[in-house]
C-alpha cells in the first residue's frame, strides 16, 4: 500500500490468485487514481518472475523497482540473487 499512496502504480504477484486479486482490488479502492494488477506468478521460479516483470512492462510500460516479500525467503533467514539478464 505504500507504494500506491506514494503514486506508484503497482504489480502484486503471488501463487495464490484469490489473495493477490483482493490486495489490487484493495489498492485500487484506496487510490483510485493508480493503476494495481494482480498476476499469478510463483517467484521461486524466474521463468515466472519473467512473466511477472514482462506483464509489468505491458501495464505500465516500464519497471522501476521490485520487491519481494516471499514467505520462505524470511524462514531462511535471507535472500537469494536471482540471474536475470536486462533487455
Amino acid at each position: 500500500l505504500l507504494f500506491a499512496q506514494e503514486g506508484a502504480n503497482v504489480l502484486l504477484v503471488d501463487v495464490n490468485t484469490q489473495a493477490v486479486e483482493k490486495a489490487a482490488n484493495l489498492v485500487a479502492q484506496r487510490f483510485p487514481n493508480i493503476k494495481a494488477a494482480a498476476f499469478k506468478a510463483d517467484v521461486s521460479k524466474e521463468f515466472e518472475v519473467k512473466g511477472a516483470v514482462d506483464r509489468a512492462v505491458e501495464l505500465f510500460g516500464r519497471l522501476d523497482v521490485m520487491v519481494s516479500l516471499q514467505r520462505s525467503m524470511v524462514a531462511l533467514g535471507g535472500c537469494t540473487n536471482i540471474a536475470l539478464r536486462k533487455r
